[in-house]
């Protein structure tokens, strides 16, 4: 699995693991600090990372919905440096592209493991949007 160097265009692998604590305290300038008690109580929290340097680029919650047959993506976030929403206010430039991508084709494979076909879905808020992603996009097909 891999994003883009924003700069370079070049492909950076990354890895996904469970969140660590250290992964957590790092979020405090984020746009959401994720060892707030809001967060503490998110299931299935994962974290990608530079597979180099270990770089922590984004941390998402999701949860195995077995009524629905999917994985529901509870809350994902991009790490300050590629963070839409801040660098906009602030007017910066993102350090990686594909981040988002890259947790969901995650969150795909969690979903085919547990044998829901590919299926994920995300709630956004205010409305609740469903968002299905077939395998075959998924695999760029």
């Amino acid at each position: 699995m891999f994003v883009l160097d924003a700069d370079s265009g070049e492909k950076v692998l990354v890895s996904v693991n469970p969140a660590t604590e250290r992964d957590l305290a790092a979020t405090q300038d984020w746009q959401t600090n994720w060892t707030t008690s809001f967060a503490e109580n998110l299931p299935n929290k994962v974290a990608l990372h530079h597979a180099k340097n270990r770089e922590l680029l984004e941390l998402m919650s999701y949860e195995l919905d077995s009524r629905s047959l999917a994985v529901e993506v509870i809350y994902l976030e991009s790490a300050r440096h590629s963070n839409v929403n801040l660098l906009h206010a602030e007017g910066g430039n993102k350090r990686y592209i594909g981040i988002v991508k890259a947790l969901f084709a995650y969150a795909v494979q969690i979903s085919m493991d547990a044998g829901f076909d590919g299926v994920v879905f995300f709630g956004l808020k205010p409305a609740i949007c469903w968002i299905t992603i077939s395998v075959n996009s998924a695999h760029g097909r």
